[in-house]
């Protein structure tokens, strides 16, 4: 248990605060709001055309504010970290009191949920640079925290959300979410920031231009072809709450369903996230537990084109849980462990975080929006899962078989 809960960690207050501001942000979002416009999706029945466009814009609303995570880190980038809290939790409050009115129009309420994404995700890299330095030694296990905390807030979140819907509609949506960024906004005043830690570790610079934000990330050969071949995996892999949502509808099956995977799903992710923590899995390199994990889960897509049966479908998806942290928390920490050795990045991370999410969420939205012309065109979403399974897995093949990056990235 020691080796998964590293006890000194949560003695340090920052580190507490930071990880739990951190979590509600991504859960209120991708947990409450995101759902919300799956149900309002899954409500539609025997209107096929319709039921896509709308399955179609809650997938594009998970990833429209990470694409837009560059603009984020420049107007971030030096905000003081009072002005930027204020103005933030100030502001999605103000969206969540907006809600209460004007949500009976989809393509509004939509606006309202992809706005506060942008806003959280611009928090998250305004907060960065702290990440970056001053937890240098302890970003894999700050991964570790977040996805531990991230599942049990995803648990809870989505079982509240289906269950806020059902009996309260949108208004508990967004009454629910007005208290989640109520807590967010004490523990960020509460953290004790010292603005001479920042000041002396990171040279001040002046934003780069996008040309020469290129120039500097040109230098770094190796970093660009991982996070190319990580960019291919997202966009294949994008897709997958689209089709999964098409199934749930077109087998008739009960949309509580889908909230009973995605805590199923959360589940796993909690799990796993737990089990990456154990200390045999620094031993072994990152990459390669990242390539085992992404042929894992192509074959999970096989599975979900082919069960039909609610428990089924619950275990694979809690499987697809599972491997997310082998995936996403490797990734990660292979990226903020690279840009904390190099000061060229270091001293404008916020700026090189933004445009690597960006650019890995730009594809994400492309993902969806080619699944919805390819399903209104009539190509069974079984056929699409296999196809995206297959992908998955040449694209882990090709990744390990790369030995320099093997060996600089272990």
């Amino acid at each position: 248990m020691r080796q998964i809960f590293n006890i000194a960690n949560y003695k340090d207050r920052n580190y507490t605060l930071l990880l739990i501001s951190l979590a509600l942000c991504f859960a209120s979002f991708q947990t409450v709001l995101i759902p919300s416009l799956d149900y309002i999706a899954l409500s539609i029945k025997n209107n096929n055309h319709t039921f896509y466009n709308y399955a179609t814009v809650a997938a594009l609303a998970t990833s429209l504010p990470a694409a837009c995570s560059l603009l984020a880190g420049y107007l971030v980038n030096n905000l003081t970290y009072k002005t930027l809290i204020n103005l933030i939790c100030g502001v999605v409050t103000f969206f969540y009191v907006l809600t209460f009115f004007y949500h009976q129009n989809f393509v509004m309420y939509a606006i309202f949920v992809i706005c506060c994404g942008l806003l959280f995700n611009a928090l998250f890299f305004g907060l960065d640079r702290q990440i970056v330095t001053l937890l240098t030694d302890k970003i894999r296990e700050f991964q570790n925290d977040m996805f531990i905390l991230g599942g049990i807030l995803a648990i809870i979140n989505y079982k509240i959300s289906g269950y806020l819907f059902l009996h309260f509609g949108l208004y508990g949506i967004a009454g629910y979410c007005l208290v989640l960024n109520i807590i967010i906004y004490i523990c960020l005043n509460a953290i004790n920031i010292d603005p001479n830690v920042i000041q002396n570790q990171v040279p001040k610079a002046s934003l780069p231009n996008i040309k020469n934000l290129f120039k500097t990330l040109l230098k770094h050969r190796k970093l660009i072809v991982f996070m190319g071949i990580m960019l291919t995996i997202m966009f294949t892999s994008s897709g997958l709450t689209l089709l999964l949502t098409t199934k749930i509808h077109h087998e008739n099956l009960p949309t509580t369903l889908w909230s009973s995977n995605m805590a199923f799903m959360a589940l796993g992710g909690l799990l796993g996230a737990m089990v990456c923590k154990l200390r045999v899995w620094q031993n072994i390199n990152g990459i390669l537990i990242l390539c085992v994990a992404e042929v894992l889960f192509g074959i999970c897509l096989f599975g979900i084109s082919w069960i039909h049966s609610a428990n089924g479908l619950l275990a694979i998806l809690w499987f697809c849980g599972f491997l997310n942290p082998f995936i996403l928390i490797n990734m990660n920490t292979i990226f903020f462990k690279y840009v904390s050795n190099n000061s060229d990045l270091i001293s404008i991370s916020p700026v090189v975080n933004g445009l690597t999410t960006s650019a890995f969420y730009v594809l994400c939205l492309i993902g969806p929006m080619i699944l919805n012309r390819l399903l209104q065109f009539g190509i069974d979403y079984k056929i699409l899962l296999i196809t995206c399974g297959m992908l998955e897995i040449l694209l882990a093949v090709i990744l390990v078989n790369i030995k320099s990056l093997r060996t600089d990235f272990s």
